[in-house]
């Protein structure tokens, strides 16, 4: 029987026994967040959440519980022993770190245990359930552009080139596939100027990473002498 499992801080609940592993998934989704003011005596509601220009998002739940045999024998002292090892190993990270799904395999959240994790045990066995807290959206694992053949995701994946020579001028259209605004990084081997969406930028040599990328297709108008590339990845709910 396959199991599927997570990774988390380069470890897998299988990593501390051959009979440890994820019993069940659960995903949730993130809700947004909303701004809204009701106008007095009547039924007519404002919404100014987008006023920034993007729909805001709350923090997301990862759910797992995990089955948890006792390796070490059928005793309480090794049961907690084995406990302390998984413990420790979740709540090592004080920050959000990626986190990977093997039911996700092309993505993964930002995931940090910040919730008391819940473990039902006796001297043999246990369930522990885990919940992390992960940023809203979901990350890809590959760039975009990378459009190797055998792992190209042909049902969502978009083909498109994300490396540019510049001579003189030249107009690029790059696809924003997330449900974001991205920030890609942006090499440059010489200065360039660019423009994207009425406003003007000036890159120099190296990377920079200050020009957002609306949803959708953007145009982008390059001038100069140079190459360019354009590294970001797609995020979705």
């Amino acid at each position: 029987m396959k199991f599927f499992d997570f990774t988390y801080l380069g470890k897998r609940p299988s990593d501390f026994g051959a009979y440890v592993h994820v019993a069940t998934h659960d995903i949730g989704f993130p809700s947004k967040v909303k701004t809204v003011v009701t106008v007095p005596y009547s039924n007519q509601v404002y919404d100014f959440s987008t006023v920034g220009g993007v729909q805001p998002y709350n923090e997301r739940k990862v759910t797992y519980v995990i089955n948890v045999v006792n390796k070490y024998g059928y005793d309480q002292v090794s049961m907690h022993q084995l406990k302390t090892e998984i413990a420790n190993w979740l709540y090592s990270s004080n920050s959000k770190t990626e986190l990977y799904d093997d039911k996700l395999p092309d993505y993964h959240f930002l995931a940090e245990l910040q919730e008391e994790a819940d473990l039902k045990d006796d001297i043999r066995s246990g369930e522990l359930t885990v919940v992390f807290t992960c940023y809203p959206f979901m990350i890809a694992n590959k760039f975009e552009g990378d459009d190797e053949w055998d792992t190209f995701d042909f049902e969502t994946g978009i083909a498109q080139n994300v490396n540019f020579k510049i001579n003189g001028s030249r107009t690029i259209n790059l696809i924003n596939d997330s449900v974001i605004p991205a920030t890609p990084e942006i090499t440059t081997d010489a200065p360039l100027t660019i423009q994207i969406g009425g406003n003007l930028y000036q890159v120099s040599v190296g990377v920079s990473k200050e020009i957002p990328l609306q949803t959708g297709t953007n145009r982008i108008d390059v001038t100069g002498q140079g190459n360019i590339s354009f590294a970001w990845r797609r995020e979705v709910i």
